[in-house]
């Protein structure tokens, strides 16, 4: 199974930024994870369920978590073990960093999906972020 050519970011719904105490480097409630109980998800949890609403997210911080989980651009199996791939690694890496702007997140997660012929898609952009995302897309 595949990721969907088009993926959206609903950033309402949308958690990243980690434990940064800087307002404009996070989004959302509670610990950043695939599915937290405060009911905000990682891009990779977004993407996950876009993907296949059966797979059971809840509480999970990594891909490689979900047992057998069959979309290839997340998982890989390395001798018994199933591991995130570089792909989901980049992701989680760009998602919770607490250095980097949600709107750097946004451009580095747009040209990472670029690299696998995915377009990201935001919605529910709160009108704050509106002009500053759509300055940076545009660079």
């Amino acid at each position: 199974m595949k990721l969907p050519k088009t993926l959206y970011l609903d950033l309402k719904t949308w958690r990243c930024g980690g434990l940064s105490q800087t307002p404009h480097n996070r989004n959302g409630k509670g610990p950043t994870g695939l599915l937290n109980k405060q009911g905000y998800s990682c891009c990779l949890g977004q993407w996950i369920q876009q993907t296949d609403k059966t797979i059971d997210i809840h509480d999970l911080s990594d891909p490689y978590e979900i047992p057998d989980c069959k979309i290839w651009t997340l998982t890989k199996r390395e001798q018994d073990d199933r591991v995130n791939t570089n792909f989901s690694n980049r992701c989680v890496s760009i998602n919770d960093e607490i250095k980097t702007s949600v709107v750097k997140k946004i451009s580095l997660l747009r040209k990472l999906l670029k690299k696998y012929r995915r377009k990201l898609v935001l919605r529910n952009v709160p009108d704050e972020l509106r002009s500053r995302i759509k300055a940076s897309h545009n660079r």
